[in-house]
């Protein structure tokens, strides 16, 4: 607890100026407990500190108990809260932290907590959760309705939460930081868990490095189909970013309306074309690793071409954008999709594909099943875009910023992921591996240009860059 509190000081030192006042909301358990040590903490470093208490039962936990004692020791002026009513006696508060239940939390709040809750977040106060806001369950939906502690920033302990990766939880998580308070990494590496987190460190463990003496010949070659009169821009940025990942050659197969366009945008590719204005005709793909979607289009013969590139198709595949689209009007073409192939929804093509659902948690089942049902890698693209296995692992990534939702951005991934899947990359190394480059290039974009203006093609601009920081020891 100590731990957890200093690493905790040191962030709101860091973060708040001498001036500003912090009032602390603690419960009677070991969150409140969190919440004492951080007063002490800070009132050492001489800054305004006020506690509040809440007491949620008779006795409150021992490390609790010995925290109270040592602040009473120092001095800290301390308020029990007995009514809502009470909260009008805080003084005033720059920043509140809330350390009332943590993690600890499993049924709705009720009577007192909740009335507090509620006017902690009516104010225009600055507000910290620790641990967990208070309220929110950490692995399961919250009840509708239920009083949940809104959070501008929550500090972690050692490990994020399921519930932070959720958009459900957006509102009352804000933005959240891990801190780490000493846990046993050998520990916590021995635990099993459907869920985890893909971090340079992990993707260090596959991610290829080229030999001296290679040729183009031993980095794949990929097939892209896509584009339509109208959307070659898709079939340029998906392009751009195959030939940005590393593929040795590259295909793209698009209608004539788009000729002049690929072989002017992208002189390292190879074009043939099938149809004059949208996809047409019996295409034949050999054994290549094949992309498609991105700008095709729904016409009635672009679903026939695909649905004879599914029936003909002799490798795995990068299925993303129309050809979902396709595929969720003839859910029966889905048992002809190769194993091991990728599948790339955005939020709404992923619901044309397995309906609704009542909330995110029940969407991870949805993905979980669709990747068992089709013996395919799903991608679900968004804020920490999660990826589902066959098996039912589930893996969140932590890269990425809102700029990139932006139209292209997903023809760009899908470029990204069929180059690592031609280079010979496990389904799902490619998948993790894609995403997190993916991300990494748009932080790097934002950076430059910032998260509004920044656009698709400025993640292929910094791809280059986020392949070498990946790869650093």
């Amino acid at each position: 607890m100590e731990r957890a509190a200093l690493q905790c000081t040191r962030w709101f030192l860091k973060r708040f100026s001498n001036d500003e006042v912090f009032t602390i909301v603690c419960g009677n358990g070991n969150n409140g407990g969190d919440g004492l040590a951080i007063a002490r903490q800070l009132a050492d470093q001489g800054r305004k500190v006020q506690c509040v208490i809440l007491k949620l039962s008779k006795k409150g936990s021992p490390d609790y108990e010995a925290n109270k004692i040592a602040i009473e020791k120092v001095g800290i002026s301390t308020l029990e809260l007995k009514e809502a009513a009470d909260m009008v006696k805080i003084i005033k508060a720059d920043v509140l932290v809330d350390a009332i239940f943590g993690t600890g939390l499993s049924r709705p709040i009720v009577g007192l907590a909740k009335e507090i809750i509620e006017e902690c977040n009516k104010h225009n106060w600055t507000r910290v959760a620790l641990d967990m806001p208070s309220g929110l369950y950490a692995d399961r939906p919250n009840e509708v309705d239920s009083t949940v502690f809104k959070a501008d920033y929550t500090l972690s302990f050692e490990l994020p939460k399921l519930a932070f990766f959720l958009p459900e939880n957006a509102d009352f998580v804000g933005e959240w930081h891990l801190l780490s308070i000493g846990l046993s990494s050998e520990f916590v590496g021995n635990q099993l868990s459907d869920y985890e987190s893909i971090t340079r460190t992990a993707l260090q463990f596959f991610i290829k490095r080229r030999a001296k003496f290679s040729h183009k010949g031993n980095y794949g070659h990929a097939t892209l189909v896509c584009g339509s009169f109208g959307k070659m821009g898709a079939a340029v940025l998906a392009s751009k970013a195959c030939l940005r990942s590393g593929v040795g050659l590259l295909t793209v197969i698009i209608p004539t309306a788009g000729y002049t366009i690929l072989q002017q945008s992208l002189p390292e590719a190879m074009v043939e074309c099938y149809g004059d204005k949208e996809l047409e005709g019996e295409i034949m793909l050999d054994e290549n690793i094949v992309g498609i979607g991105p700008g095709i289009g729904k016409s009635f013969v672009t679903k026939e071409t695909l649905f004879h590139i599914l029936q003909n198709a002799k490798n795995k595949m990068v299925l993303d954008a129309d050809a979902l689209n396709i595929l969720s009007d003839n859910k029966n073409w889905l048992v002809y999709i190769p194993d091991g192939s990728i599948l790339t929804p955005h939020p709404k093509e992923f619901k044309r594909l397995v309906g609704n659902w009542e909330n995110d948690y029940q969407k991870l089942e949805l993905l979980k099943n669709l990747a068992q049902k089709t013996n395919c890698v799903i991608v679900l693209k968004g804020a920490y875009t999660v990826i589902s296995t066959p098996e039912g692992k589930v893996y969140f990534n932590t890269t990425g910023n809102a700029g990139m939702a932006t139209g292209g951005s997903g023809d760009v991934l899908t470029g990204i992921i069929t180059a690592l899947l031609a280079q010979g990359y496990t389904s799902l190394q490619a998948a993790q591996l894609g995403v997190y480059l993916h991300g990494l290039a748009g932080d790097l974009a934002a950076k430059k240009y910032g998260e509004e203006a920044m656009i698709a093609s400025d993640i292929v601009e910094y791809l280059g860059e986020a392949f070498l920081i990946t790869q650093e020891k």
